[in-house]
């Protein structure tokens, strides 16, 4: 496939990291269903995409390099922001540090350090998941979106009827990653799979979440949307793309540069909402670029001469 024909792609990662980015300004006083629902909307594509991508990858990797590749794509950069944020901060141990770093602290009953990171161990999961089933997926992909399905109701049943938070969206963005996986596939996916992840989504919701049910239908339908819409149009932007670029560093640092300012005696929740929104996208822009530029970019081409040098 082009360039030209991937850019779409990356447009499309540049919006959907502006929106998470968005949806965790929550002084800018919008309703937390609206936060919720701009948020989600970016988690669903990522998923998605994840899943476009992993095929191709898969396709021209070795199950080794897959694995070298996602876990230089994910671990380092979150290491380091997650250190960055905590070294910032009085109100996590070394311990919670040290949990987080695993990517699954929530897991083994440790805080969230970078909020945004709740959806990392599911893309963990997915990627890990995708490289032990590489040889499988494609043959069993009926049964494997079936047993996912059926995860996503337990967890739903378990969590309405204990009252405690089963991570109901687990499964339900797994199924996301199969889709996007299967859109890459067949190009034009079947109905089949559209019809049976809408009845999952909804009463996998309804059993989770209760009324809130319409905002996860919304949500993760707009993110199917929006990344149909782009895939098939082709559609691209040379800001988007550029914004793109920035994707891992920009939505998970994004507490950095507030944090910085904090300890300098500069408080931006006593500025006006909407210079605060500017002065963070800047400062979170000026972070992602210095940090793609000179640690994660030189870290992938380290990287990638080690895939084709000891990984093949």
């Amino acid at each position: 496939m082009s360039t030209y024909k991937l850019l779409w792609l990356s447009s499309l990662r540049g919006l959907m990291v502006f929106l998470v980015f968005f949806s965790h300004q929550t002084y800018l006083g919008l309703p937390y269903d609206a936060n919720f629902v701009i948020g989600r909307i970016g988690v669903a594509g990522f998923f998605l995409m994840a899943g476009y991508l992993a095929l191709s990858s898969l396709r021209k990797r070795s199950v080794c390099q897959f694995v070298f590749n996602r876990f230089l794509r994910i671990y380092p950069i979150f290491w380091l922001l997650a250190i960055a944020t905590w070294s910032l901060t009085d109100s996590f141990s070394f311990s919670t540090l040290l949990a987080n770093m695993t990517l699954f602290h929530q897991f083994i009953g440790f805080e969230q350090i970078i909020g945004a990171s709740w959806m990392l161990p599911i893309m963990v999961v997915f990627f890990g998941i995708q490289a032990v089933f590489h040889n499988k997926i494609e043959k069993h992909l009926d049964m494997i979106f079936a047993i996912l399905a059926l995860g996503a109701i337990v967890l739903g049943i378990l969590r309405y009827a204990t009252g405690k938070p089963f991570p109901t969206a687990f499964f339900l963005l797994q199924l996301l990653g199969l889709i996007g996986f299967l859109w890459k596939k067949q190009e034009a996916l079947p109905l089949k799979y559209i019809v049976s992840f809408e009845i999952v989504l909804v009463v996998a919701s309804l059993l989770s979440y209760g009324e809130k049910v319409i905002w996860y239908f919304v949500a993760y339908n707009i993110g199917g949307l929006l990344f149909g819409l782009f895939m098939k149009k082709n559609l691209s932007s040379k800001v988007l793309d550029k914004f793109g670029s920035f994707e891992f560093t920009f939505f998970l640092g994004a507490e950095i540069p507030t944090l910085m300012l904090g300890k300098i005696g500069i408080n931006l929740d006593e500025v006006n909402p909407y210079l605060h929104f500017v002065i963070s996208f800047c400062l979170t822009l000026l972070l992602s670029y210095f940090i793609t530029k000179w640690i994660e970019n030189p870290l992938l081409a380290w990287g990638k001469k080690i895939e084709n040098e000891r990984l093949k």
